[in-house]
């Protein structure tokens, strides 16, 4: 199997978790964790997730990191870089949300298996695979942009 495959099952497999993900978190049921939890839940998603500007920058991250993988599927150079620099962004700003991030074990093994597949689509980019649409530094730029508004955002959000 050569690499172009094994990168379209990889896109796969992520966006197959996350379409998963959302399923779960907004139709799945938490009634088998403990009522402490199930309160702690209700807490955290009414005054913290959705209380401050953060997550909704993590959303939107995260759909350029959709388009992205979109891009990849189609082999687009541009789509390697921009990849790259949301995960990155990705990483670090769920990093400074204040959760705990409880999952039900259904949503964990989900999150897991997209976390092996995210290893796995990079470990593919960095190796010699052959992206055949040409690179446009007017695709990378937007979410360059992007980032450096995120960055000025949080700047102000922690002063």
């Amino acid at each position: 199997m050569n690499l172009q495959k094994l990168l379209k099952i990889s896109v796969a497999v992520q966006l197959a978790a996350i379409v998963a993900i959302i399923g779960l978190v907004f139709v799945g049921d938490t009634a088998d964790l403990h009522p402490l939890l199930q309160e702690y839940l209700a807490w955290e998603e009414e005054n913290i997730l959705w209380g401050n500007g953060l997550m909704a920058i993590v959303l939107i991250v995260m759909v350029a990191n959709l388009v992205a993988m979109f891009g990849l599927w189609n082999f687009n150079k541009w789509a390697k870089p921009v990849y790259i620099v949301t995960l990155i962004a990705i990483v670090l700003l769920t990093a400074l949300l204040p959760t705990m991030g409880i999952y039900t074990p259904l949503e964990d093994v989900v999150i897991t298996i997209s976390s092996i597949a995210t290893g796995f689509t990079l470990a593919i980019l960095f190796t010699d695979i052959e992206l055949n649409q040409p690179f446009k530094w007017s695709v990378v730029i937007a979410p360059i942009a992007l980032l450096l508004v995120i960055a000025a955002l949080l700047v102000f959000y922690f002063i």
